[in-house]
């Protein structure tokens, strides 16, 4: 099945000041002083989420005033990153009251070195520590929090910025491989992302189908692009030209994701709670020359991922 995809450059970022071509974990970083940053646009947080997850890296130049990425309405609504003081980093997660995750940076961060930092988000936890998690090359670190974390994040109609956030002081270092994700991922998504302190690239990611924005930094110029990719599935198509007949596949009955599989690319269908599940509609078995001609054996080969387990009602095929 040919499908077409196109880079997603609504999330496209604009470079404020930042320099360029600085060499980074996995091929290049960019180098932000205060002042200097990256808008990537409001989508990020333009309506509440329940949960998501970052993950950067980013090597500091020092344990005070270093803003690595943020988004903010008002001084009680904002999320993001930054080491305040010498003493004290905080994970920022705001809605409509002062609450942080905070850890002691020289604990866990040396200056002039790079790190790779994590933030999980999910409301639906029942406790704080179970809501907002902080990740430093792969392993959790244990947080203290400021007061109780909200099950959802705020409505932030201001763009979210890279290397600084809004009105707070910019970050001191440089930045690489920055991915935003709509989902809580999982600390075994955690340990791929930090790949042994190697990183991977925006398409060896893991968890793709969750995968909102992903910057790579390989970009020299006032863009930083977005490296996800939209999959459009195929209007009409045929079967490896096996069988004499087409089909169609809607957008609206098959959830075609650019998810990296064993060869090349995969399509992920969700399934749902209901017995209607997406899928790609190929013809009766009349159409199938194996099933209409009397053939006495066959064979079907293919790559499965089941989300679920395997549950009464999921089927591939």
């Amino acid at each position: 099945l040919d499908a077409t995809s196109v880079r997603d450059s609504s999330k496209d970022g604009t470079n404020n000041g930042a320099t360029t071509g600085v060499t980074g974990v996995v091929g290049n970083s960019w180098d932000f002083a205060d002042g200097q940053d990256v808008n990537v646009g409001s989508s990020f947080f333009d309506t509440s989420r329940t949960e998501f997850s970052t993950a950067f890296w980013f090597n500091a130049d020092s344990h005070a005033t270093n803003f690595f990425w943020g988004a903010r309405d008002t001084g009680s609504c904002d999320i993001g990153f930054n080491i305040d003081t010498s003493s004290n980093a905080r994970s920022y997660m705001r809605n409509g009251n002062t609450a942080t995750g905070e850890f002691n940076p020289t604990t866990h961060l040396t200056i002039g070195s790079w790190h790779h930092i994590v933030q999980v988000y999910d409301g639906s936890a029942s406790t704080d520590a179970g809501k907002w998690r902080v990740f430093i090359d792969g392993s959790e670190v244990t947080l203290s929090y400021t007061t109780t974390i909200a099950s959802s994040s705020c409505a932030i109609s201001d763009d979210a910025q890279i290397g600084g956030s809004d009105v707070y002081s910019g970050g001191d270092g440089e930045v690489d491989q920055f991915v935003f994700y709509d989902s809580a991922i999982s600390t075994s998504d955690v340990t791929s992302l930090y790949n042994s302190g190697n990183g991977v690239s925006c398409a060896n990611s893991p968890n793709q189908s969750s995968l909102f924005a992903c910057y790579d930094f390989e970009q020299t110029g006032t863009t930083l692009e977005n490296q996800v990719q939209l999959v459009t599935p195929p209007a009409n198509t045929k079967l490896l030209g096996l069988n004499d007949f087409s089909f169609n596949v809607g957008t609206t009955t098959a959830s075609v994701d650019n998810i990296v599989s064993t060869i090349g690319n995969a399509w992920y269908f969700p399934n749902p709670s209901s017995n209607t599940g997406d899928g790609v509609s190929i013809g009766s078995a009349s159409d199938w020359k194996f099933l209409s001609n009397d053939s006495n054996s066959w064979t079907i080969s293919m790559w499965g991922l089941n989300d679920d387990g395997w549950v009464m009602g999921n089927a591939f095929l």
